[in-house]
């Protein structure tokens, strides 16, 4: 397949800017970030993305991807595409979908119309975002070898001439191949003619799919913000906790089998997070990895409404973990003090122990963000200040720039 040369890639990339922001300088960093961040940075985005034009969503495509044949978004025209450059494609179709392709990934876009989007991968590895989806629409990745259908949900799909593995990162995907019919959850992957199988971690693009996860799931423990204007800061009262305790959780049921981590989050998707949690907790009462476990811990007491011993749990995996789980585990702890139990100090620093919002961090943005807010009301301003000047140089475009502006501006 034709592909487009550097000297033409520079020319048309003034065409993509109107489309899509610029990279970050650290490119790696800038992969996981667009991905993971922000619930107000999702939005604006999703608002941003519906004015795009035409003819700037193309351009972005041909020079992120080499070359682009008869593409013509939201239709049914079929379009061939091959990533050129040596950074993964990113890109977001009208309808909100983000798309992550590995380079090298050949594909093309068969239909982009809200009703039915498809996509045919020839080669290599596509992660997606999707959005949920309206009765009757429907979001496929076909290959050679199987059909992945989502049912709103953050997958990837791998393929190569021999095979391919379907990967859910969060939500449900149908896959369909050789006439039979399996429905994969958050955390399992399949490979054509296997079993269903925990997700490979060292697999391409599965530390973004993971990351993007965290960030949609995290979405729900940060308030939207109102940009600063002088009024006072708002207090968020603290959510009482339930009346079953910790030990009403740690019992487990007679016989009950042991889980893997995989198994025991989709019981929280099920809505059994109280199964989970003992699942969690016989784990770890059993010598089980700590970190892993505990996080699981704090994800299913969150799930159940007890904020203060998720904020704490979140907070004993972080000491467990290490580099992006721990800035995961720092970053949910901070959110929950803040969003939901008012503790304002002990957000900070779960957001200081986890380094969530240290230059490089996958969730810099999202974390230095909250941070920049819990200064305001607390009435440091000097301070949250300076973290919204640190947020505006590293992030221009970013979803709450234009909060940070109205700080910097207001008196």
């Amino acid at each position: 397949m034709k592909q487009v040369d550097d000297a033409v890639l520079e020319r048309l990339a003034g065409l993509a800017r109107a489309s899509e922001p610029p990279d970050l300088p650290d490119a790696a960093a800038a992969s996981i970030v667009r991905n993971a961040m922000g619930a107000a940075g999702t939005r604006l985005r999703r608002r941003r993305v519906a004015s795009i034009t035409l003819g700037a969503m193309a351009a972005a495509a041909v020079v992120a991807l080499g070359i682009s044949v008869g593409l013509r978004l939201g239709g049914s025209e079929s379009s061939a595409m091959t990533v050129a450059s040596a950074q993964p494609l990113r890109m977001r179709l009208p309808t909100g979908d983000a798309l992550t392709a590995t380079p090298g990934a050949r594909f093309r876009l068969e239909s982009t119309t809200v009703a039915d989007r498809r996509i045919a991968l020839e080669e290599g590895t596509m992660l997606a975002q999707v959005e949920r989806l309206g009765r009757g629409n429907r979001f496929e990745v076909v290959t050679a070898h199987l059909r992945a259908r989502a049912l709103g949900t953050i997958f990837s799909v791998q393929t190569t001439a021999d095979s391919s593995v379907v990967r859910v990162f969060e939500g449900r995907v149908e896959v369909l191949e050789q006439g039979r019919r399996r429905v994969l959850t958050a955390d399992q992957e399949l490979s054509a003619g296997g079993e269903p199988g925990p997700i490979d971690d060292g697999a391409p693009l599965a530390g973004e799919g993971r990351l993007a996860a965290a960030g949609r799931m995290a979405e729900a423990f940060e308030p939207d913000s109102t940009p600063p204007s002088g009024a006072e800061p708002t207090t968020i009262a603290a959510e009482p906790m339930p009346a079953n305790g910790p030990s009403a959780a740690a019992a487990g049921s007679p016989g009950e089998e042991e889980p893997t981590t995989a198994e025991a989050r989709r019981w929280i998707a099920g809505g059994e997070a109280a199964r989970a949690l003992r699942a969690a907790r016989r784990a770890l009462s059993q010598g089980g990895a700590p970190g892993h476990w505990r996080m699981l811990e704090a994800d299913s007491l969150r799930a159940l409404g007890r904020y203060d011993e998720a904020a704490r749990s979140y907070e004993e995996a972080l000491s467990a973990l290490q580099g992006p789980a721990a800035a995961e585990a720092g970053y949910l702890a901070a959110a929950v003090r803040h969003a939901r139990l008012g503790d304002r100090e002990g957000a900070l620093g779960a957001l200081d122990r986890g380094r969530a919002d240290a230059p490089g961090s996958p969730l810099e943005e999202r974390a230095l963000g909250l941070r920049a807010r819990i200064l305001f009301e607390q009435g440091r301003t000097a301070e949250a200040r300076a973290a919204a000047e640190r947020y505006l140089a590293r992030f221009p475009e970013g979803g709450l720039a234009q909060w940070m502006s109205d700080l910097l501006a207001s008196p």
